[in-house]
């Protein structure tokens, strides 16, 4: 508490030394990530990283872009994790990284991202967290945000992508998933087109 107001993570961040700090031995605990895994209720696996304290109070949650993964975090997650000091998990979205894919006809939108992480926080029992998003992770981290603020307590957003939304305007959630799930089924109908350098031995 300082002059009457609260210093949270957000206020604290721009304070953050980049330099990592060596214990008494010379190590340095929180660099290291250790893996993790979460298993959903729908049976789908997905793979992330983690660092620092467990039992910090400070928890934040790392989204990663489009065909990327949870190493987009490795160079600024230590930092977060010894200089908060914070708890750090960024997971592989499904079909990225070491995570599972989905089922053959489920759908890769962000509204399965967000209802994902949403699965995560609840496997780690965080009701609350921060956010740390890049591109398509930001995209999911403004929704997740934007449905249910009261689990979000901040959110840092890097080469933010927006969900787009100009096709669905005025659709029922009913309409829009029929509309997508039959874009889907045309989409797996259609012949693939094959190139003989790929195809020949």
């Amino acid at each position: 508490m300082e002059n009457g107001k609260s210093s949270g993570p957000l206020e604290r961040l721009p304070h953050i030394a980049l330099t990592a700090k060596d214990d008494e031995t010379g190590e340095r605990p929180h660099l290291a990530p250790s893996e993790v895994s979460f298993t959903l209720p729908s049976g789908m696996r997905l793979a992330g990283q983690a660092w620092g304290d467990p039992d910090s109070p400070y928890r934040i949650i790392g989204l990663h872009g489009w065909l990327d993964n949870s190493n987009t975090w490795r160079g600024l997650a230590p930092y977060l994790a010894t200089n908060l000091p914070a708890r750090i998990v960024a997971i592989d979205f499904a079909g990225h990284g070491l995570s599972a894919h989905r089922h053959r006809e489920a759908p890769y939108d962000l509204y399965e991202h967000v209802s994902d992480v949403l699965e995560v926080s609840k496997l780690l029992g965080w009701a609350s967290f921060g956010l740390i998003c890049h591109s398509m992770g930001a995209a999911v981290g403004s929704m997740l945000a934007g449905m249910f603020p009261a689990m979000v307590s901040a959110a840092l957003y890097v080469d933010v992508l927006g969900p787009f939304a100009s096709e669905d305007y005025g659709r029922s959630s009913l309409e829009v998933n029929e509309y997508r799930m039959q874009k889907r089924a045309a989409a797996l109908q259609r012949q693939r087109r094959g190139f003989p350098s790929f195809l020949t031995p």
